[in-house]
């Protein structure tokens, strides 16, 4: 199942810095919660591989040279 735009922002924010309360925060969602929801995403199998996508394509173009 592909994700939601919020999901993507998450996982957009994730790939940033890895601080997953503060990539619910900027992407959008509530700061009640903040750890709870961070959590809840990262363990979205859906949102897991996106983040593992992600990481595999930054790890990709820090390699190039």
């Amino acid at each position: 199942m592909p994700l939601n735009p919020r999901q993507q922002l998450f996982v957009d924010e994730y790939l940033k810095d890895a601080n997953g309360t503060q990539a619910v925060i900027r992407a959008g969602y509530s700061t009640n919660g903040a750890k709870v929801t961070a959590h809840r995403l990262l363990t979205n199998p859906n949102v897991q591989a996106a983040v593992k996508a992600g990481q595999a394509r930054i790890a990709k173009a820090a390699d190039v040279s």
